[in-house]
């Protein structure tokens, strides 16, 4: 005759959560394969995509960036429907597009209206340097470089609550850093600079 250790109270409780555990994993598994199934059947009776050619994907117009006019009723953004990226604003009411630049040599990329008035802000390289400068596209058409020079980059970063300021990083003073500048907006001129101390990676 063999003798077989009987189970302490400890140890049955232990299997019973055991098998309970097993119970509720295998309840589980049951019913993501039921989930599964349903997708499945889901997808299977839904409309087959729409497929284009190849002349239409490539006709397709990208556009970066957008910022609403102060009286909320324009939308600027940068589109390529010529090749290269050029300011466009719609007007929301109408879904009228008005082409505000018309550059052929280089993209001009949308950063933000001014607050106040019409006037825009975008970021433009030099042949594709990667070398960003800002500049103010004004209702007439005309365009000021507000980071001038050569060697540099410069990106847009906001502006202050009040509308009056707007932030700009640049490595103008030293390659290897960025420092912030402050921009007047009444004046589109530099106000005050905070040296940075870390070096760009």
């Amino acid at each position: 005759l063999h003798s077989f250790p009987t189970r302490r109270s400890s140890d049955l409780h232990i299997a019973l959560q055991d098998k309970e555990y097993l119970h509720m994993n295998l309840g589980f598994r049951f019913a993501c394969v039921g989930v599964l199934a349903l997708l499945s059947a889901a997808c299977a009776s839904a409309d087959a995509p729409r497929e284009y050619t190849i002349d239409q994907f490539m006709a397709s117009v990208d556009h970066r960036g957008l910022s609403f006019s102060p009286d909320g009723k324009t939308l600027a953004t940068s589109g390529d429907d010529s090749g290269l990226f050029n300011i466009k604003t719609v007007a929301l009411a109408s879904g009228s597009v008005t082409a505000r630049t018309q550059s052929n040599t280089q993209s001009l990329l949308i950063e933000a209206y001014f607050p106040q008035d019409e006037r825009l802000i975008y970021r433009m390289d030099d042949g594709g340097d990667e070398l960003d400068h800002l500049y103010v596209l004004a209702p007439d058409g005309h365009s000021t470089d507000l980071t001038p020079g050569s060697g540099h980059k410069a990106m847009f970063l906001s502006w202050a609550d009040n509308g009056a300021l707007f932030f700009v990083l640049s490595n103008e003073r030293d390659p290897r850093f960025f420092d912030l500048y402050a921009y007047r907006a009444d004046t589109d001129r530099k106000s005050t600079r905070l040296n940075s101390s870390h070096p760009y990676r």
